[in-house]
């Protein structure tokens, strides 16, 4: 469904969904892919991070201490205010909120498939996700500001982040059906396509990982393009 974007002093009026976010975060992407598929509008704020480092303002340190982007601010209908940050967090949020009668993209609690697709969502998080971005931040970010890579850092990422293809591309051929968990696209195929296709960095060898590849493709065509 479709975004509006808000400024960050306009009132809005109950009940909404509000996400905070930069245009260019993988992470930001994950919770965007969510409304789509849930078919939910929402209020986008954009934060400014690489131009004013919006995100170390006192007024979004009092949203998120840690400073981090995206944070999800759930206003009901009357009026209670819930604030999520943490992209794995917010994405259960709201599953638990918009997809549990029909559960189009999630399980029920009592399935086991539900906590299979934390737990490869928890695997994204803490294994590959962490890895990719130190790889943003050495091949992208630290040189746009005149800083040297780290030659041997690069290279250990590029180890830890083949280990994780691997163990992607494991899990897609024994499941078999073109999805991480169970028949479905579920949040842990979302949560992990937003990283692994990130178009910014290098791209995982087609040839050696072709479930995950297909996996990809699938994805791309169900959700649409980053």
């Amino acid at each position: 469904m479709s975004a509006t974007v808000v400024t960050k002093d306009q009132e809005l009026q109950a009940p909404y969904f509000k996400l905070y976010s930069y245009n260019e975060s993988p992470n930001g992407k994950k919770i965007k892919f969510l409304f789509k598929l849930l078919k939910v509008d929402y209020y986008l704020q954009n934060v400014d991070i690489p131009g004013h480092q919006e995100n170390r303002e006192s007024w979004f340190l009092k949203i998120n201490p840690s400073g981090r982007i995206p944070v999800l601010e759930h206003v009901d209908e009357n009026g209670n205010k819930k604030i999520v940050y943490e992209s794995a967090a917010i994405s259960y949020y709201l599953v638990n909120k918009l997809d549990k009668k029909s559960r189009e993209i999630s399980y029920d609690f009592d399935d086991p498939l539900y906590y299979e697709d934390f737990q490869w969502t928890v695997f994204t998080a803490t294994t590959y996700d962490t890895a990719r971005f130190q790889q943003l931040l050495q091949l992208i970010i630290l040189p746009s500001y005149g800083v040297a890579q780290n030659e041997r850092l690069v290279a250990d990422l590029a180890v830890q982040l083949e280990k994780a293809y691997a163990v992607y591309e494991t899990q897609l051929k024994n499941n078999g059906t073109g999805y991480l968990v169970g028949d479905k696209k579920t949040v842990s195929d979302i949560f992990s396509y937003a990283w692994i296709a990130c178009l910014a960095l290098p791209q995982f060898d087609a040839a050696k990982y072709p479930c995950l590849k297909a996996w990809c493709e699938r994805l791309n065509a169900e959700i649409g393009p980053l």
